[in-house]
């Protein structure tokens, strides 16, 4: 093969020079969220928000989010989502609720996918205002955290996201990711890289 190339140089002209985006090349942790309406959807946007002024300049934030409604009733999307989903660094959920059963099944579905040293880090953004309302098993962050222990991946809950996920957290996960996966330079493959983000009500 490098044989054949050497003799498409001699023989074909030289291509004209193209301008490259460094930031692609920068690295990136890529996020993948999921939430189950307007309110949560706030919660996300201010959580990315937050990630891109704390992890600083030289380390982008890459990310997709869905609705709870839209990974349940739309299969296709459901698939590209669990695909993208095995990618990524974090995986956030932002609910007023603990996990039904359908999300259950999406997180198991995106983690079973994830090489074992490379599961993504679980992030429950659950609603400050109803933590102390009902029995504390049965809120997002219990039901996401028993979900986390089940796939020996990390958990953490947004009371201490500012302590836990720093800038040295996150290449940590990156470097996790680069010792067995190709996605390193080209956040969510090929796929996903240029693919919107989910965003709203319809997202």
């Amino acid at each position: 093969m490098l044989g054949n190339y050497r003799v498409m140089q001699c023989t074909l002209p030289r291509p004209p020079a193209r301008h490259v985006n460094k930031r692609i090349q920068d690295p990136a942790l890529t996020v993948v969220a999921i939430h189950n309406g307007f309110y949560a959807d706030i919660r996300v946007h201010e959580t990315l928000e937050w990630l891109n002024d704390s992890l600083g300049s030289d380390l982008r934030i890459c990310s997709a989010s869905w609705n709870y409604g839209v990974l349940e009733r739309q299969l296709d999307l459901r698939a590209v989502s669990i695909r993208a989903a095995a990618e990524a660094d974090v995986i956030l959920v932002a609910a007023t609720e603990p996990l039904p059963n359908h999300i259950e099944r999406w997180l198991d579905a995106s983690l079973r996918e994830q090489p074992q040293h490379h599961r993504a880090a679980l992030i429950a953004l659950d609603d400050d205002d109803d933590n102390d309302a009902g029995d504390g098993s049965a809120n997002l962050c219990s039901s996401l955290k028993q979900l986390a222990c089940r796939w020996q991946t990390e958990f953490m809950c947004n009371h201490d996201l500012d302590q836990h996920l720093n800038h040295d957290c996150a290449l940590r996960l990156l470097r996790r990711k680069g010792e067995g996966m190709q996605s390193w330079r080209q956040p969510f493959g090929s796929d996903f890289y240029s693919a919107p983000a989910c965003w709203g009500i319809n997202g």
